[in-house]
């Protein structure tokens, strides 16, 4: 059970963000087997599911349950991160807002239920809980690779079709 600012919290969730198989995850998730695991859920669902999945997760913690998620998808973590945004709104706000994006009021999570993880040069490393939720430089990175390769690729086959097409 954790305890936060003096004040006791029922329900805690543990994000890992990384690759499961490093040793410091591996480390975490062992350290943490008394907690319900959800070890890379994304390897099994559509992401279109990745919402239902953490709302449901965010409810159980919201009930009390101590939750570990070890995930690399940027899709879960942004559903992560609204609902923890959404703790921060006013009641008409969290309504507003949950009926426009079609999310379910109860899976709100407060930040101080949240704490997050991820492994940068081989150590463990506290993510930041900031005003848009967790931030993961390791997701980050890799998505600004991905759109860096995708952009190289397209730009570069277009510059050479439009050079061989003014020739």
């Amino acid at each position: 059970m954790l305890i936060k600012k003096g004040v006791q919290v029922l329900g805690e969730l543990l994000v890992l963000v990384g690759t499961q198989g490093t040793k410091e995850l591996d480390n975490m998730i062992e350290e943490n087997k008394n907690m319900k695991q959800y070890i890379m859920p994304e390897r099994s669902i559509a992401i279109t599911e990745a919402g239902s999945l953490i709302y449901a997760i965010a409810k159980a913690v919201n009930q009390g349950e101590s939750i570990l998620l070890v995930t690399e998808s940027y899709y879960m973590l942004m559903e992560l991160n609204a609902l923890i945004m959404l703790s921060r709104g006013t009641k008409e706000e969290k309504e507003k807002y949950c009926k426009e994006f079609n999310i379910d009021i109860n899976a709100i999570l407060s930040s101080y239920k949240v704490h997050g993880y991820e492994v940068v040069d081989g150590e463990l490393k506290e993510l930041l809980l900031e005003e848009e939720g967790l931030i993961s430089d390791y997701i980050d990175n890799m998505i600004r690779k991905y759109i860096s390769m995708s952009d190289g690729i397209f730009y570069g086959l277009k510059e050479a079709r439009d050079k061989d097409s003014d020739d």
